[in-house]
């Protein structure tokens, strides 16, 4: 065993050190949140709902009963693909896919995601 670091050692070994670890973005406990809000709410939910015959498209959130679905686009991470133009543009082919099905599509970012209750009673009233 030895009992020393060679210079290369010992810059990896700081480097190491003194590399911030990367912070997981709030989208957990936003999601975490607004399966909350749903329970509280007493809406019969579930998740990750593949809505789509033939695309493997899924939805965060959904409530059958009245066909509305609920996506969470964590864009605050630097990794998001919400946030480039491919991301973007298939994000949107996905709820223009679901619309043209009859679904309600809600959709929120770490910014806004707590109107949603207020959103889905809004919604829930007119149907």
């Amino acid at each position: 065993m030895k009992d020393f670091m060679t210079p290369e050692e010992y810059r990896n070994h700081i480097a190491k050190k003194s590399t911030p670890k990367k912070k997981k973005g709030n989208g957990s406990k936003a999601k975490g949140e607004m399966e909350m809000m749903l329970k509280l709410a007493g809406y019969e939910y579930g998740k990750e709902f593949y809505f789509h015959p033939k695309r493997r498209w899924r939805f965060d959130f959904y409530i059958e009963k009245y066909k509305i679905g609920i996506e969470y686009n964590g864009i605050m991470s630097e990794k998001s693909r919400h946030t480039t133009i491919t991301g973007y543009s298939k994000d949107l082919e996905k709820v223009n896919a679901a619309q043209k099905l009859g679904w309600i599509v809600l959709q929120y970012t770490p910014l806004n995601y707590t109107s949603m209750s207020q959103d889905l009673r809004e919604i829930i009233e007119k149907i």
